[in-house]
């Protein structure tokens, strides 16, 4: 095996893998950046249509006996979470019902937490598949401190009908 490997040299010139680049804003280390072209007019409008499709294919309104629904399609209890006197370095948890308030049946999917966030706050949840109006999911987020410092956020959720 090592009279094999004598012979490779995996890294380049050198007998030792190559030091990861540092990034910092406008550095781009040594990674090679690829220059591309200024998008025709054509490339611009097809574009600007396909992400019209994408936006109108995410949220849809719907109608149910010639009624539309406006506003959130569903509800969270409690709209607000709050975690008070906690300790640096335990993990709080609460549950948070999501009940659908449209009109016909709808579904919900975590979108995401804010990434300044994500080492924090943590959701956990079972994609529930359509639910019929009146019915309702659970989430749990778990809050895990790693600073004695107050956090304002939200948790993005996504339902047929559009963010909410």
């Amino acid at each position: 095996d090592d009279d094999l490997d004598a012979g490779l040299d995996l890294y380049g010139a050198g007998d030792s893998p190559p030091a990861s680049p540092t990034h910092k804003a406008g550095d781009h280390g040594s990674w090679k950046v690829l220059e591309t072209r200024p998008l025709t007019k054509f490339e611009e409008t097809a574009l600007e249509k396909a992400k019209e499709r994408h936006k109108s294919s995410i949220a849809q309104p719907k109608a149910m006996m010639g009624r539309t629904f406006g506003g959130d399609a569903f509800m969270s209890t409690p709209a607000v979470v709050e975690f008070r006197d906690f300790d640096v370095g335990q993990t709080y948890s609460h549950k948070v019902a999501v009940i659908n308030r449209s009109y016909e049946k709808n579904t919900y999917r975590v979108v995401g937490i804010p990434p300044e966030y994500g080492n924090v706050l943590e959701v956990q949840y079972k994609l529930p598949g359509y639910l019929a109006t009146g019915v309702g999911g659970e989430l749990t987020l778990s809050f895990t401190p790693k600073a004695n410092e107050d956090i304002e956020t939200h948790v993005e959720l996504l339902a047929e009908t559009g963010p909410f």
